[in-house]
């Protein structure tokens, strides 16, 4: 009988061993889980702010050079021969200024008939031009008719 209490005794031993041996590997497991898990919510957010920090530069930058490709292309198309300046100047007189600021504005977008243009406001002698599709407008234009000169407006 006392062998047998001696074997009992083992094996509930052995038992409450593996149970803590048990919860102590489940209990490093969950630690170590929750740590990644915080180091992937903290990965994340720092791809996040990363990747807002680029758009906003991206943005910015694409923006900077279409203004100056555009100069550049005015620049070199600057020059008119006598014969358009005369033609330029009979067209001129016929057309009303509206006309005129809608038809550079059409020049500038290039050769497009799925959008139309329309004036939205005038403030002295700027003119502010919509470029629309589907009633939604899609880009803006400038005019300065005293130089009549035409920018992208944002």
């Amino acid at each position: 009988m006392n062998k047998q209490k001696i074997l009992n005794i083992i094996i509930i031993t052995a038992i409450v061993a593996l149970v803590a041996i048990a919860i102590l590997i489940g209990y490093e497991q969950i630690k170590h889980s929750k740590a990644e898990k915080e180091n992937q919510n903290t990965e994340i957010q720092e791809t996040d702010e990363i990747n807002k920090i680029e758009e906003i530069e991206g943005a910015t930058k694409q923006e900077e050079p279409k203004e100056d490709i555009k100069q550049e292309q005015k620049e070199e198309n600057n020059y008119v021969g006598e014969e358009e300046q005369n033609t330029a100047k009979e067209e001129d007189t016929t057309k009303t200024t509206e006309e005129k600021v809608i038809e550079l504005a059409k020049k500038e977008w290039g050769d497009d008939n799925s959008v139309s243009f329309s004036i939205e406001e005038i403030k002295e002698n700027v003119y502010y031009v919509a470029v629309k599709s589907n009633a939604t407008a899609i880009s803006w234009y400038k005019v300065d008719i005293n130089t009549w000169q035409i920018s992208e407006f944002y």
